[in-house]
């Protein structure tokens, strides 16, 4: 059995940005993040992005579905995930 497919993740993280707050989203990223360990760098990196997208994320600024799908990978974290609050 296959995971879903990038354009179904993208649609998922679409769906969790218009259910939740940027500022939610960016705190739930956050927390993810430090709960391994990991600095934004390193994020960054795993996740192919800039730094500053990171912390622009994690700020609650605006960003695309694809940037959190690649966040999401990077933690190993389920997209849908997010929208739980723990």
């Amino acid at each position: 059995m296959t995971g879903p497919s990038i354009r179904q993740q993208e649609q998922e993280a679409a769906s969790v940005m218009a259910t939740l707050a940027p500022e939610a989203l960016g705190e739930r990223l956050r927390l993810a993040r430090m709960r391994q360990g990991r600095s934004i760098r390193e994020l960054a990196d795993a996740a192919g992005l800039s730094k500053s997208s990171i912390v622009r994320l994690e700020q609650g600024g605006g960003t695309y579905p694809m940037t959190i799908v690649k966040v999401c990978a990077a933690l190993g974290l389920h997209v849908a995930r997010l929208r739980d609050p723990e």
